[in-house]
């Protein structure tokens, strides 16, 4: 798909007007560097203590789409998530807040455990994370006032995200139900869905999908699941579309991504992208860049190239959770070509 450089200024121009909702996980990514030179013991147990110089804080799961949004110049963005009533509950907040990211829609439940994953690293190693929020359930009345409180402004929001990071986050199976049926009498609503662990729970809506986990819903065995090869995905992309009649946009990391829309593939070719190259992050960046294109009704193959620039860009951000703003993904249309 060739964008001109005037029609790409237009199409992230136009997207910084949209208006977006997320409904999905808040995490916290935390990082302790611990001080590998001040080692001591406990003199209570005997064990080596770990003392940590320096932490930092970071909003992960539906935060990263966030980050993402507000990269691509997004000044219309409501959230909808769940934290506790804890002390990782109220960084996330402070960070929502630094970010200028009302939490009118955020909810404080007392017995919910807020999605946090803590990453000691002693010298550049990376010791074992500690996870918070493993054995979360929100409650019913959770759940309907989330719910409630979305369909009181749907008709505000250019698209809803729907973000699912950890089995056990917002996405109950009360709340899948409930959200579910709100997608099904909203046909005219535009709805994108990325989920790791639930992606075929909302089939009413615009799905984005990673090829290893296509080909896992549609049951496709794979030669080699490091490396799925085109026509297995191919394989998968058909036989989810039969069942869901709406489109999938499918990422495939290097070999950039495929839509299916009305029954037909299309493959979206990757930007060139030097090595070394850092993932994470990528599929975030892609599917903010993807939604704000879809809002602003640039086409499906147009905003699968857009929101492959997205990932273009933040590949090249190396040990760090990157974002794509508009000029960095401009000057990708200007430098890199597309693979063959």
């Amino acid at each position: 798909m060739s964008l001109s450089l005037s029609q790409v200024e237009t199409q992230l121009s136009t997207m910084s007007t949209c208006r977006v909702a997320i409904i999905g996980d808040i995490c916290l990514d935390v990082y302790w560097h611990i001080d590998a030179f001040s080692l001591r013991f406990s003199l209570e147990t005997g064990l080596p203590t770990y003392p940590v110089e320096k932490e930092r804080y970071y909003l992960g799961g539906a935060g990263t789409i966030i980050n993402n949004l507000l990269a691509l110049g997004c000044q219309q963005l409501d959230i909808y998530s769940v934290v506790g009533n804890d002390p990782w509950g109220k960084v996330a907040s402070q960070l929502l807040d630094q970010s200028q990211i009302a939490q009118n829609h955020v909810i404080v439940q007392p017995d919910y455990a807020t999605l946090a994953y803590v990453k000691p690293y002693l010298m550049a190693e990376e010791l074992r994370r500690f996870d918070f929020g493993s054995n979360n359930q929100i409650n019913q009345k959770t759940a309907d006032s989330l719910l409630e409180t979305l369909q009181t402004h749907i008709e505000h929001y250019d698209i809803v995200i729907v973000n699912e990071q950890e089995q056990y986050g917002i996405h109950s199976g009360y709340l899948q139900k409930k959200l579910g049926d709100l997608m099904k009498s909203l046909p005219e609503q535009k709805f994108i869905v990325d989920c790791r662990y639930r992606s075929n729970a909302y089939p009413h809506a615009i799905l984005k999908i990673n090829e290893q986990e296509a080909c896992a819903l549609a049951k496709i065995k794979v030669n080699n699941p490091k490396n799925i090869e085109e026509p297995e995905t191919r394989q998968a992309l058909e036989q989810l579309y039969k069942t869901r009649k709406k489109r999938i946009f499918l990422t495939r990391g290097k070999a950039g991504s495929m839509l299916c829309e009305e029954g037909e593939i299309h493959a979206i070719p990757a930007f060139d992208v030097p090595e070394p190259i850092d993932i994470v992050g990528a599929g975030d960046a892609y599917l903010a860049c993807l939604s704000l294109a879809l809002a602003a009704n640039v086409p499906s193959t147009e905003a699968a190239t857009l929101a492959n620039a997205a990932a273009a860009v933040t590949v090249q951000k190396l040990q760090e959770t990157g974002t794509a703003s508009a000029p960095e993904i401009l000057k990708i249309f200007q430098e890199m070509p597309l693979m063959d």
